[in-house]
């Protein structure tokens, strides 16, 4: 295997980064779009006999009707002379607010080199709109009653959620009939207001108990539920474990136990054998020496039993400390983190193997 050197990491880095690249670019583009092609011939002519049935509905009172067939036509073109009539229906059925967002999409059309007249005085028409609008628009904030909380709430009129960073903020609104619902879960409550072109207005919301649980503190148009403790406050689904008996234990604590009961096992057997080995022996060695080659075969044997007996007990001292130190210094906040120890024991050596 050759060494993984510095330069060879090197390499390997940007040769991967070099076939990202690649494989992330974009193929060339060999075919316009659907979106990037010129209306045809079909679609031109499609687009005059909506406009024109547009008019017709118009002249005879029909402002929906016409609004619809402007709208189909506008979606075929998307051009200045399609865009103006449909802001002008919009503005005829009182939708000031979509009015006012087409007749600016129309003032913004691009210029193009040898386009029609007819876009140009379309731009003009949809800027003059523009201006007349921005007084005409009526504007509406939202306000809850004295003493109740504005956060973790939804926020809603006519049925469309409103962005927690702009719920309580004026917001411009079609002339008519609203609907503004304020729901935080435990608490609930709706109010209907009117408005008239170019008022500006405070509509006051009061809350009323709903008996469900109260949504999470946070963004109001997405925040969940949280169930209420038995003292009456929120708690969220997940609660750390608290000391005490309910404490979890480290996990180098249970390694620790094991290892120090699996060491003093090993040494007590181990003595036990030693010993034993060694009074049968004494007749026969003197000093360490045997009269035999097969009695002094078994006193090395002895020996060395009698060494790692020795071992495992200063082993299990040592984990049985460790444990201890381990034990009191996690036992208030365990962390998460895993351990794995194994006990090795050799014909000549004993030791550990594994990691915190």
């Amino acid at each position: 295997m050759h060494p993984f050197t510095f330069p060879a990491a090197l390499a390997t880095l940007l040769g991967v980064l070099t076939l990202s690249e690649a494989s992330f670019a974009e193929p060339p583009v060999s075919k316009p779009s659907v979106e990037d092609k010129a209306p045809s011939a079909e679609d031109k002519a499609t687009a005059r006999a909506l406009l024109d049935a547009g008019d017709a509905l118009m002249k005879q009172g029909n402002a929906q009707g016409a609004h619809d067939k402007y709208k189909a036509a506008d979606a075929i073109m998307n051009v200045p002379t399609t865009g103006l009539p449909l802001a002008d229906a919009q503005m005829t059925l009182k939708q000031l607010v979509e009015a006012a967002d087409t007749y600016a999409r129309v003032q913004r059309y691009p210029v193009h080199t040898g386009e029609p007249k007819a876009y140009t005085l379309a731009r003009a028409q949809a800027e003059r709109h523009l201006t007349e609008l921005a007084e005409r628009i009526p504007t509406a904030s939202l306000k809850l009653a004295a003493g109740e909380a504005e956060d973790a709430m939804r926020v809603s009129i006519d049925g469309r959620d409103i962005s927690s960073a702009a719920r309580f903020l004026p917001r411009k609104l079609n002339p008519g009939h609203h609907e503004a619902v304020i729901d935080s879960g435990n608490f609930r409550g709706s109010q209907s207001f009117e408005l008239a072109e170019r008022e500006s207005r405070t509509v006051t919301v009061t809350l009323t108990p709903t008996g469900k649980p109260a949504f999470g503190r946070g963004n109001g148009s997405d925040a969940k539920p949280v169930a209420p403790s038995a003292d009456g406050a929120s708690k969220g689904a997940e609660t750390p474990s608290s000391s005490g008996d309910g404490a979890r234990v480290h996990p180098g604590v249970w390694v620790g136990v094991s290892v120090t009961g699996a060491a003093a096992v090993v040494g007590i057997i181990t003595g036990v054998l030693a010993l034993g080995a060694k009074k049968d022996l004494q007749t026969q060695c003197t000093g360490g020496l045997c009269s035999t080659p097969k009695s002094q075969s078994t006193y090395d044997s002895a020996f060395r039993v009698t060494t790692a007996a020795t071992a495992s007990f200063v082993l299990s001292g040592v984990a049985g400390g460790a444990t201890a130190l381990v034990y009191f210094l996690t036992k208030s906040t365990p962390p998460a983190t895993s351990a794995g120890l194994t006990f090795v024991v050799g014909p000549s050596y004993l030791g550990l193997r594994g990691g915190f």
